[in-house]
């Protein structure tokens, strides 16, 4: 299903949506998006004014902002568009789900030392006070962010 326009166009300005039941709503959900103490409500019409110049869909745009709500979420404030559905980003393809398990597995067998070679070799000091489960949840995102190689835990794991 396509993104309606407003959605796309806040995901453009460089904020994050999200799927929001506000109050009323009986649960049903829309879109949403949250604004923390970093940025502003006038940064996010700003973004989306940006994104839309020019566009042929200022229309359904503007019928969506026409009937935005918000609640207070403490220091956040959630801004929704009870008009206006969320659609999930697509699922990324099976093969990528594929090659992520497979390097989930192999990690959740690595033993200690595995984990701890792994680590001190990408230059992360490890202590004799880390559990095994810490080392592979750090041996995870340093492959998640490309410090470990696939290759590197493939030979980890052999």
């Amino acid at each position: 299903m396509p993104k309606h326009p407003l959605q796309q166009a806040i995901e453009d300005a460089d904020f994050e949506c999200q799927s929001y039941s506000g109050r009323g709503m009986y649960g049903r959900k829309c879109l949403a998006v949250e604004i923390g103490r970093s940025h502003d409500l006038g940064e996010l019409f700003a973004g989306i004014l940006e994104q839309v110049e020019g566009e042929d869909n200022t229309r359904e745009i503007q019928d969506g902002l026409r009937g935005m709500c918000w609640d207070n979420m403490g220091l956040d404030m959630v801004y929704y568009f009870p008009n206006v559905p969320y659609t999930e980003d697509e699922e990324p393809e099976d093969e990528e789900e594929e090659v992520s398990g497979l390097r989930n597995i192999q990690i959740a067998r690595l033993p200690r030392d595995g984990c701890v070679r792994l680590l001190e070799a990408a230059g992360i000091q490890c202590y004799d006070s880390e559990s095994t489960e810490v080392l592979r949840e750090a041996v995870a995102a340093n492959v998640e962010d490309g410090t470990i190689t696939p290759q590197d835990l493939e030979a980890a794991s052999a």
